[in-house]
């Protein structure tokens, strides 16, 4: 028996701009991703056997649905390895929220099976991580990244460094299909949030990049606004919209205000959670 556990972290959307729809309906993208702290902790239990897979979530077990099942499966297929897993989840990130818990989880999954077995290549493993999910690549390494295409194209760049990061969760998610309709029914749907941030942060105009943030799914929330406003009376670095929404979040450099944003919520029964950026996807406990 071989035991595993790590932290998976959730990731948010400095930018997110939509650049077009491909003929098999997808959509392409272009975003800087950055991982946070937030995260859940994944357990893998191995055993020998002819590829039983078995996952515990929120106390309760999930089937083939789960993207850490996905990720299991997709790992013995590429692989040709076949072994016996359980796989337990504690939950830390919310779900349904924009800051894939999911793909953090799946990923997670994925990187310790290769520790374990050591069978893929990175190209295998990135091919592995974008047939469970879009996000899945991103999480593989976490940290800064421009991510384009349809989630599959990763580049790390620079770390924006440590920063206090304050999330709240501003509603209830409509799916990731229809809000992706919704825009395709805008007249204009393009916007350049990334290219702008990059282009100040290339240069080092880390001013100019902050104002750059921005993600286009916030013109589809009429509770943004507001939740925006909230988070801006305590004087963030950055602060936008997570994913395709609804988590609103705030970037401090500042412990005390990130604090005291974190206890404005709390104190009005909204849940909020307070963690820090990071440069990595996922840590080994």
């Amino acid at each position: 028996m071989i035991e595993l556990k790590s932290r998976a972290m959730a990731k948010i959307n400095l930018t997110l701009d939509i650049t077009g729809r491909r003929d098999d309906g997808y959509h392409d993208i272009e975003s800087i991703m950055q991982s946070v702290t937030l995260c859940d902790i994944v357990s893998l239990s191995l055993s020998d056997g002819d590829g039983k897979i078995t996952v515990n979530c929120f106390g309760k077990s999930c089937g083939e649905e789960n993207t850490a099942y996905k990720a299991a499966l997709e790992f013995m297929k590429i692989s040709g390895k076949k072994f016996n897993v359980h796989i337990d989840i504690e939950k830390h990130i919310p779900t349904a929220a924009g800051l894939g818990g999911g793909s953090a989880d799946a990923a997670a999954v994925l990187s310790m099976l290769n520790d374990v077995y050591g069978s893929l290549s990175g190209d295998d493993l990135c091919s592995a991580a974008l047939n469970v999910g879009a996000d899945v690549p991103f999480c593989l390494s976490g940290g800064t990244a421009l991510v384009k295409g349809i989630g599959e194209k990763v580049t790390p760049i620079q770390y924006i460094g440590d920063y206090y990061v304050v999330i709240v969760k501003s509603g209830e998610k409509n799916s990731t299909g229809r809000m992706y309709d919704m825009i395709d029914r805008m007249s204009d749907s393009r916007t350049h949030f990334t290219q702008g941030f990059l282009q100040k942060y290339e240069n080092d105009d880390f001013c100019g990049a902050k104002k750059c943030t921005g993600n286009i799914f916030a013109r589809l929330y009429s509770e943004y606004d507001k939740a925006a406003e909230k988070i801006r009376r305590f004087s963030p670095v950055f602060l936008s919209l997570s994913g395709a929404g609804p988590s609103v979040y705030g970037i401090f450099d500042s412990e005390t205000a990130a604090k005291n944003c974190l206890a404005h919520y709390m104190a009005n029964g909204t849940k909020a959670y307070i963690c820090k950026t990071c440069s990595c996807g996922f840590a080994l406990l």
